[in-house]
């Protein structure tokens, strides 16, 4: 199935494009600036620092996420949720639950030089869709 986008001139086009797995593939509809600005992060998230972890206290994330680093979500003793922003950077804002009563729950672990490693991977079911892991800090996309 091929989609096309509008180049703003009232004309559309396909655009060879990268699938789900990244990989180039014809017919896949996206928009070349968009699909630059992604390539462009991930080229940063690459050459930049491992992400944190930020401890928050309360039972909620903060408004202002930092752009990199998770934030951990600690109340009463007890690790509630992580949040971050999501690594294609789409800007979207991306909480899991910890607490092992809820489903679906993560694991964070927190290793000696302070880097977070989330079990299971991260797959977002709507907007980008991205589908990652959280290995030691680095992203390592599916």
């Amino acid at each position: 199935m091929s989609r096309k986008w509008s180049a703003g001139d009232g004309s559309c086009r396909t655009v060879i494009g990268t699938d789900q797995l990244g990989e180039l593939s014809e017919g896949v509809a996206v928009n070349p600036m968009t699909w630059l600005l992604k390539g462009c992060r991930r080229l940063k998230d690459w050459w930049t620092p491992v992400r944190r972890v930020r401890i928050a206290a309360g039972d909620v994330l903060p408004s202002e996420m930092p752009s990199k680093d998770l934030v951990l979500v600690r109340y009463g003793g007890d690790d509630w949720s992580v949040g971050f922003l999501c690594p294609c950077g789409c800007g979207e804002s991306i909480e899991l639950a910890l607490l092992k009563e809820v489903r679906p729950r993560w694991d964070l672990a927190i290793d000696s030089s302070g880097l977070p490693t989330l079990s299971p991977s991260v797959w977002k079911k709507g907007g980008c869709k991205s589908h990652f892991w959280l290995k030691n800090g680095v992203v390592c996309w599916c």
